[in-house]
């Protein structure tokens, strides 16, 4: 009998450690496109299918959502289509947020709400993610015209409350297009971004970087060409799919993944997911079912819904930290 109690009480033990280290965050990143520039926007819409994770990060921000001043001191010009969705995912579905302290683009020219520029935000449940230190930082301080990056990444520094477990999530958005030269461009950003983990790696102990974002790939042969040494992908999948993640009716591109570093615990059997937003909301981008190519064209997709898909991923956490 006490033989039973006792590989009973065994089974039960490692059940409950078991769960422990399975223990997940569930995330989703989203390039918006341009929220703030169109204001046909379906903000209502997206953030309910958004609202759905742990944590979700967001690219294509134009403009910030309320009032603020830039680090220089001048004041914001907050967008109303902006503020529209961050109400939606905070006071409509329990949200805190990090913004970035101001836009990052290619020109000179920032602190401006035209889509050549950009901010990011991380939304986080409050219930199990907190800031560390309150704040993010930007991975180069020349956030305008930066010879390396077209748009500077910005690192959320994060923390599951229950267990301690800290993680750096760096949202990207990287240079577009699809020629041997834009090809480099993406490699230069990556080997950049690989550099900045390192050194930050060495002042703080941190070994769990997640790089999640708008990655503007051509196809999965650029992304294992590119990858920083030290760090694996999720697009291309663990089995080797290439997942195509561009909004369209008959995607093909492989615009938006995962790269992270090798102390992170990616759950593989949930992998990556793509939210099919073309097949999903379809009755809102064509409410009166016109000819699908009719009601797609003219930027109308785009304009209210995005040119990408969201992605959703998983990675463990376990009581303590690694670092």
């Amino acid at each position: 009998m006490r033989r039973t109690i006792f590989i009973g009480l065994l089974i039960l033990f490692a059940t409950s450690v078991g769960a422990v280290a399975l223990e997940s965050i569930t995330v989703c990143s989203f390039d918006i496109n341009e929220l703030g520039h169109y204001a046909e926007k379906e903000t209502r819409v997206l953030a309910q299918i958004l609202a759905n994770y742990d944590i979700v990060l967001i690219q294509g921000i134009v403009a910030p959502p309320y009032d603020g001043t830039f680090p220089n001191g001048n004041p914001y010009e907050p967008d109303t289509t902006v503020a529209a969705f961050f109400d939606e995912m905070t006071l409509v579905w329990g949200y805190d947020y990090v913004l970035s302290e101001e836009d990052t683009g290619k020109r000179l020219l920032n602190h401006s709400n035209e889509p050549w520029t950009e901010w990011f935000v991380v939304f986080y449940d409050p219930t199990l993610i907190e800031p560390i230190n309150g704040a993010g930082a930007y991975l180069a301080e020349d956030v305008s015209a930066n010879p390396v990056y077209d748009r500077v990444p910005y690192a959320f520094p994060l923390r599951h409350i229950k267990t301690g477990f800290d993680f750096v999530l760096i949202s990207v958005h990287l240079h577009e297009g699809a020629g041997a030269d834009d090809q480099a461009k993406r490699a230069e950003e990556l080997a950049a971004i690989a550099g900045w983990i390192e050194i930050d790696g060495q002042t703080t102990g941190e070994t769990e970087y997640l790089v999640v974002g708008s990655m503007n790939f051509a196809d999965c042969s650029e992304i294992l060409s590119c990858t920083p040494t030290d760090c694996r992908f999720l697009n291309p999948t663990y089995s080797g799919d290439c997942l195509a993640t561009d909004a369209s009716l008959t995607p093909s591109l492989p615009y938006d993944g995962l790269l992270f570093t090798q102390r992170v615990e990616v759950d593989y059997v949930f992998g990556l997911r793509v939210i099919d937003l073309v097949s999903g909301l379809a009755a809102v981008w064509n409410p009166f079912a016109e000819p699908v190519e009719d009601a797609f064209g003219d930027l109308g997709f785009t304009k209210k819904i995005s040119d990408h898909n969201p992605i959703v991923f998983r990675f463990q956490i376990a009581s303590g930290d690694w670092d």
